[in-house]
């Protein structure tokens, strides 16, 4: 912001500021002007930290969402999901258990037969 002032740019203010001000008052009109930098620096630093302050509200809030919508969702399912997308396994076991569950019959021997 503050424009690129050379030791020859410098020079020719200071002499004008004796010029114009004074030798007597100058010390005065200095310390008036650095007292008026600061605060312009203060209020540039309050500003970039509340700037900053904001975004970081911003992120944690992202943050939260993200965590929240975390802790609603079901990883176990989703997984599930990912694997198996059109349910085959779980169709495979439900047959698999309904096997299990109902007795084979057992062949009869042949002595039994006559």
């Amino acid at each position: 912001m503050i424009p690129d002032i050379g030791w020859s740019e410098m020079l020719v203010i200071a002499s004008l500021a004796i010029i114009v001000i004074g030798p007597k008052d100058l010390p005065k009109v200095m310390r008036t002007l650095g007292q008026w930098m600061g605060k312009a620096r203060a209020m540039a630093r309050e500003f970039q930290k509340s700037f900053d302050d904001m975004a970081r509200e911003a992120e944690l809030d992202d943050l939260r969402a993200q965590v929240e919508a975390l802790r609603k969702a079901d990883p176990l399912q989703a997984a599930k999901k990912a694997l198996d997308p059109e349910d085959e396994l779980s169709a495979l076991g439900h047959d698999l258990a309904k096997t299990v569950e109902e007795p084979a019959e057992a062949p009869k021997s042949q002595d039994e037969a006559s």
